[in-house]
């Protein structure tokens, strides 16, 4: 990273980040996740580069997945398989909505889980 940011490549830069931050996420070192993926996606957004754009936001929904927040992540994982449906990043779209399927099945489990321990 120290090379791309010495000659100034910034879409290299903002890639490595998100990649570093998937890497985090694995880890489980979601912290540093968090701030790589915060610094990262105003980047992109502001350079107009949807596509990276719509992979940071499918690294958020991993983070929050990882994290349990799962109907956050559901939320980012749904926005991200939008803006790769809108992309034709079709197999991005599959794996984000196969991504958003289970993080449903995920929800409804938990709140069944939550009204028995309730009643």
């Amino acid at each position: 990273m120290a090379s791309a940011q010495r000659i100034k490549w910034y879409r290299v830069i903002n890639s490595i980040k998100n990649w570093l931050a998937d890497l985090a996420i694995i880890q489980g070192d979601l912290e540093e996740a968090d701030k790589l993926l915060t610094e990262g996606i105003p980047v992109a957004t502001n350079n107009k580069n949807q596509r990276r754009e719509a992979r940071y936001k499918r690294s958020f929904a991993l983070l929050e997945k990882a994290r349990g927040n799962f109907e956050r992540a559901k939320e980012w994982a749904e926005a991200a398989l939008q803006q790769f449906r809108a992309l034709a990043m079709d197999k991005k779209a599959k794996r984000m909505k196969n991504e958003a399927e289970e993080m449903q099945k995920l929800i409804k489990e938990l709140e069944d889980e939550l009204q028995k321990h309730t009643q």
